[in-house]
């Protein structure tokens, strides 16, 4: 090589090492001002943010060959972000019960995060709020965060149906189930091999040598910021948020493409509709069979809460009517907070999407007016009313 191209050489890689050390600098210096100043950021990129931060908290699951993951037994984990802080424990099964359990439960319930109580303490979750209003019966909460419908009924499977209980509530909160079927249905079909917790954010290339690189990079802000906007692109809108302020000044944020998503989701056809309705119908069927009355807790994002006019219409209705064909029973809880929204009271937390102590006690006091309208005296039996015609008028009220 001669004394000329040696040259060309040394002032290329020069220049090379020049723009990549350029090049991390600004993403170092972009970074930390994103996170020193993160109230500047869109109402959606907090959100992702959120979760990926709250996605490192709580508890380590534990890989289950058919429910897909469990969290560990006997086990305490908590989570702290923002207005959200809260803590939680579980039993020897992992889910959120106190011990010793029932020979037999007047009632269980399944679900993901929302049936779990996620944001509150142990004796504020709802199905806590729940057993101490209806002292005479007993509640088991087979709530697992993080999953998904198929799950529900795998779950009531391996642990509820011993418990022999008068009634099954399966809660829905399609604003994730729908992703969350279609993301266990590939899992299955993957072969079902590992711990699905870890499949779902990660898929089947979480053992190799990019696993790591992509976790790292979906922990910077930057890279919320960039799949946001990439979103927000091929969607062709700008970012949409609002924000509502209340008297004590708090306030709660709002994606509102997160309200036309559910819209767009929510209707026969699309995979995670499809997957979520045949899980309920495997849970009616599993439920029939072993004698047991099963209700459906239709759980509402906070977008369709808040900006209930944005929607004008009832979201929820394409599923409802579909249970309503299969003869199932099932309770919306939209009414209820929207009516309380009205009022000027909140009921959610600022950017993360649980209801907060008060939502949730909104959510306990509707459970326990329609058991009370659809079971005997003293609480001896929960003899809810599976017909077609209750089913009719619950449709007709937005219930």
């Amino acid at each position: 090589m001669t004394y000329k191209s040696k040259k060309k050489l040394k002032y290329i890689s020069f220049y090379v090492v020049f723009l990549i050390s350029g090049l991390i600098f600004a993403v170092v210096i972009g970074e930390s001002v994103l996170r020193f100043s993160r109230g500047i950021l869109p109402e959606s990129v907090q959100l992702r943010i959120h979760w990926q931060e709250m996605g490192r908290q709580g508890l380590r699951s534990v890989a289950h060959p058919y429910i897909g993951f469990l969290y560990p037994p006997n086990s305490e984990g908590s989570f702290e972000r923002g207005d959200l802080k809260f803590s939680f424990h579980t039993d020897r099964y992992g889910f959120r019960n106190k011990e010793p359990w029932p020979d037999r439960a007047d009632i269980v319930v399944i679900g993901d995060s929302l049936a779990f109580g996620y944001g509150v303490g142990d004796e504020q979750s709802w199905t806590a709020i729940v057993q101490r209003k209806l002292p005479s019966i007993s509640v088991i909460n087979l709530a697992l965060i993080g999953s998904g419908p198929p799950q529900y009924q795998r779950i009531f499977e391996t642990f509820g149906r011993q418990l022999r209980p008068q009634l099954l509530i399966v809660v829905l909160f399609p604003d994730n189930d729908f992703w969350d079927a279609k993301r266990f249905d590939e899992w299955l079909k993957a072969g079902a091999q590992g711990n699905y917790d870890a499949f779902r954010f990660l898929g089947d290339d979480e053992s190799d040598d990019l696993a790591s690189l992509k976790r790292f990079l979906k922990k910077t802000y930057i890279y919320a910021l960039l799949v946001e906007t990439y979103r927000a692109f091929k969607e062709r809108r700008f970012f949409e948020g609002k924000v509502v302020n209340f008297g004590d000044g708090s306030r709660v944020q709002l994606v509102e493409s997160q309200l036309k998503r559910q819209i767009i989701l929510m209707q026969k056809g699309v995979p995670g509709f499809d997957l979520t309705l045949e899980a309920v119908r495997g849970i009616k069927q599993t439920a029939s069979e072993a004698g047991v009355n099963l209700l459906v807790l239709l759980f509402p994002s906070k977008e369709a809460v808040y900006l209930k006019d944005k929607a004008k219409k009832d979201i929820h209705k394409p599923l409802k009517v579909e249970l309503q064909r299969e003869g199932i029973d099932f309770l919306d809880l939209a009414p209820p907070l929207q009516e309380h929204a009205r009022r000027g009271e909140k009921t959610f937390y600022e950017i993360d999407g649980h209801p907060n102590q008060k939502g949730y006690e909104i959510v306990a006091d509707a459970v326990v007016s329609y058991i009370k309208e659809r079971q005997s005296a003293r609480y001896k039996g929960l003899a809810v009313d599976n017909s077609m015609q209750a089913n009719e008028r619950l449709l007709e009220n937005g219930r």
